[in-house]
């Protein structure tokens, strides 16, 4: 497997105490790994009782559950790891007075798509508040905080907010960018067609192997293998000299008969098939000794049939 991006050093002292709102995946990821890291993280809540016993059994650390708990006001970091859903919900809450103390220096959320302003509202003008991305998809259970360590962290907000995030990331040894409010549509789409996308392109491919024959454990260990190899291929060449198959080919008889396949035995994957390999037919066409342009053609052709 790949190893994660080049970190960059630590050394960065405990400092001001975090407060970590959440114990989802990442909620729970990010306060063990800023434990881990040296950091002082002053508590943790989650709404979810049983959400809290799994934390703590699984951590060994307090987690709290319902009431905010007054230790909230003694956070000089407070971060936000909850469902989009919930964002607003929480900073009303966390609005309400005594809740936080004079000693916060900002309020950051975790979520991607959403700006600080319209994310925390209820904060805005009263604190500094900012977005503490991490782009990694975290796993459930232990590999939380091992996933998190190969993430890049995307900051976007309040300037104050943006410089206590970068410290943060800084203090983890992770790379972090700034973005702006109107770029984290773009961003965030970027990384659900790289990752969450990715996983469906794997279920139809699973899902068509065992339609061909293969049972599903041999067909997700072939697939694995076949993964792990584009993945290298992309960090020893990048894109889009990665792409291999029958289009960089410009092997339109390959693909007729992958059509004629899919149109006999699996109708519902037909449509993901060609929009994939239309994209397929554009990024060829970026690539060294790409295929000719009649041959481009013809396979652009035959998939927007």
């Amino acid at each position: 497997m790949l190893d994660c991006p080049e970190r960059g050093a630590s050394g960065v002292p405990a400092g001001p105490g975090i407060f970590v709102v959440g114990a989802g995946r990442v909620g729970a990821g990010l306060a063990l790994l800023f434990r881990s890291s040296g950091l002082r993280v002053i508590g943790q809540w989650t709404r979810s009782a049983s959400r809290a016993e799994v934390v703590q059994r699984e951590q060994g650390v307090e987690v709290a559950s319902g009431p905010l708990p007054r230790s909230l006001s003694q956070a000089a970091v407070v971060l936000v790891a909850v469902s989009d859903g919930a964002l607003q919900e929480v900073a009303a809450a966390l609005a309400r007075p005594g809740v936080l103390g004079p000693a916060v220096e900002a309020v950051l959320h975790c979520a991607g798509a959403i700006a600080a302003h319209e994310a925390l509202a209820a904060l805005v003008g009263r604190l500094p508040v900012g977005t503490f991305h991490p782009l990694v998809a975290v796993p459930p259970g232990a590999g939380g905080p091992a996933a998190l360590e190969c993430a890049h962290v995307t900051l976007e907000g309040d300037p104050e907010a943006v410089e206590v995030g970068g410290a943060l990331a800084t203090s983890l040894g992770l790379p972090s960018a700034e973005l702006s409010a109107g770029e984290l549509p773009l961003y965030h789409a970027a990384a659900v067609m790289a990752s969450n996308h990715a996983v469906v392109l794997w279920t139809a491919a699973a899902r068509l192997l065992v339609r061909a024959g293969r049972t599903p454990e041999a067909a997700r260990s072939a697939l694995l293998a076949l993964v792990r190899s584009t993945v290298e291929n992309v960090a020893a060449v990048g894109v889009p000299e990665a792409l291999t198959g029958p289009v960089r080919r410009g092997d339109h008889v390959t693909v007729a008969r992958h059509l004629d396949a899919l149109a006999a035995v699996a109708p519902e994957w037909l449509s993901l098939y060609r929009a994939a390999t239309l994209g397929a037919v554009a990024v060829a066409e970026e690539c060294s000794r790409p295929p000719s342009p009649e041959e481009l053609a013809r396979l652009r052709a035959l998939v927007q049939d």
